[in-house]
């Protein structure tokens, strides 16, 4: 878009095929305190033929306008030259004397787990993406506090559809697991460095609409080198009847350094956001999943946007 509006006067309309304009379907959501509204809503079927067709005039307009600007080559040569120029460092976590790091080298297209002693020395690499997919890309990754594990979450070609891996930091070795379907996991790890929570979407069919495979969501813990069918939900879709989870919602449970609580969270819309405050100092019960309430809590309270809710095992 930016390319597009520097070099708009360089070509005449008249010398270009037409841009197409996305068409304007308005879908409102519904909420308990709030509507969303997207114009846009069918997009989210990238594969739908009206979709493809929209995008590939999108790429056809762009590149005949490039074609006919006389410095592209020079633009593009240049743009490169100082993108590659130095490495760029993203997502430093720190955990006790370790510190990890996402790092693209100068001249690299990929992001690489790296980390190393917080007193110096040299770094190590944890994992390359391009070993099991040439643009395969590191979506997030979240180290353990005692700093032996870091989770990360690894997507095909930019799908951002991660499958959640667990890597050792002394050895340099990544683990037995695999958790798919985990897109914007957030994992989160309890005191133990031992489990984690995550967020994990459901299995659907390879037919079913897009929109399926981002509902009916569900926050899980995991421990470290146990299969996903054995992760626990603890919150989410269906999972507690005192906290009621919509079949859009997203949920996720926040762990936090020196509490024996675990925040869990459910986003209901912009501005409406569900916490619950549930104990993760001690392995989890049938009883805390159903949300039993502390009879020492207080009961719910409410101050807009937010409303909270403690539970005990």
């Amino acid at each position: 878009m930016l390319t597009t509006c520097l070099l708009a006067s360089a070509s005449s309309a008249e010398d270009l095929p037409v841009q197409p304009v996305a068409a304007v379907r308005v879908v409102e959501t519904k909420l308990p305190f709030a509507s969303a509204v997207d114009p846009y809503r069918w997009m989210e079927d990238s594969s739908s033929s009206e979709f493809v067709s929209w995008a590939d005039g999108q790429s056809a307009y762009t590149h005949a306008l490039l074609a006919k600007h006389t410095n592209a080559a020079e633009l593009f040569k240049r743009v490169s030259e100082l993108a590659s120029a130095r490495d760029e460092v993203i997502q430093i976590r720190r955990r006790a004397d370790s510190i990890f790091y996402l790092k693209r080298p100068a001249k690299a297209n990929t992001f690489k787990l790296f980390v190393r002693n917080d007193k110096g020395g040299p770094e190590k690499l944890l994992f390359d993406p391009t070993a099991i997919g040439k643009n395969a890309s590191i979506d997030f990754h979240e180290p353990s506090p005692n700093g032996r594990y870091d989770a990360f979450g690894v997507s095909a070609s930019g799908s951002e559809e991660s499958t959640l891996l667990v890597v050792d930091a002394a050895s340099g070795r990544t683990l037995s697991e695999r958790i798919g379907n985990t897109r914007g996991a957030m994992p989160q790890w309890r005191p133990d460095s031992q489990s984690f929570f995550y967020m994990r979407h459901p299995q659907v069919d390879p037919g079913a609409p897009a929109a399926a495979r981002a509902q009916k969501r569900r926050s899980y813990l995991h421990r470290v080198g146990a299969g996903a069918e054995r992760d626990v939900a603890v919150f989410g879709y269906e999972v507690s009847p005192l906290v009621p989870v919509g079949l859009n919602d997203s949920t996720w449970a926040r762990a936090y350094f020196g509490s024996p609580y675990a925040l869990a969270i459910a986003r209901r819309g912009p501005k409406m956001t569900v916490p619950s405050m549930l104990p993760h100092s001690r392995p989890w019960s049938t009883e805390t999943r159903r949300g039993r309430r502390s009879p020492t809590s207080p009961t719910t309270s409410t101050t807009t946007p937010f409303m909270a809710t403690i539970y005990m095992c």
